[in-house]
């Protein structure tokens, strides 16, 4: 082995807490919101809504719709009513408000939180799965009541 080149068969590791930026996620999450905001708004002083694809397509509800009618309620203060409209992006809204949340307080200065060790391994790619299963299995049943 030449001196000052890594080993034949070294691995470089990408980890989501060593390429975390606070900063963007916050951006990210902001665009989303005023973006969803903007649109229950919309809804709320005309009625107007985004048809959705899918449902005009086959007739079946996909794991985004009620959305705008949920943030509406959301704007009109009645949570009930949001939650009638889609639970599982009602709660995925909490979820993302207590990511804002820490989010904020890393921007600041603040200490990182990270997922405990159980989910430590949690990765984006198992995210993206998780959220996967988790809108079929919410379609799946959204429609078969």
């Amino acid at each position: 082995m030449v001196k000052g080149l890594p080993p034949r068969h070294t691995c470089t590791v990408i980890t989501l807490e060593s390429s975390f930026d606070p900063r963007q996620a916050l951006a990210s999450l902001a665009g989303l919101a005023g973006v969803g905001a903007a649109m229950a708004v919309v809804n709320v002083a005309t009625g107007w809504g985004v048809p959705c694809p899918f449902r005009a397509m086959t007739g079946l509800w996909c794991p985004l719709c009620g959305s705008t009618r949920m943030g509406a309620s959301l704007v009109r203060g009645d949570l009930a009513a949001a939650w009638a409209w889609n639970p599982v992006v009602l709660v995925g809204f909490v979820v993302m408000a207590v990511c804002a949340v820490f989010w904020v307080v890393e921007a600041l200065g603040g200490p990182a939180w990270r997922p405990l060790r159980p989910w430590g391994g949690f990765s984006q790619r198992r995210l993206y799965w998780v959220i996967g299963v988790v809108g079929v299995v919410w379609t799946v049943a959204r429609n078969l009541v």
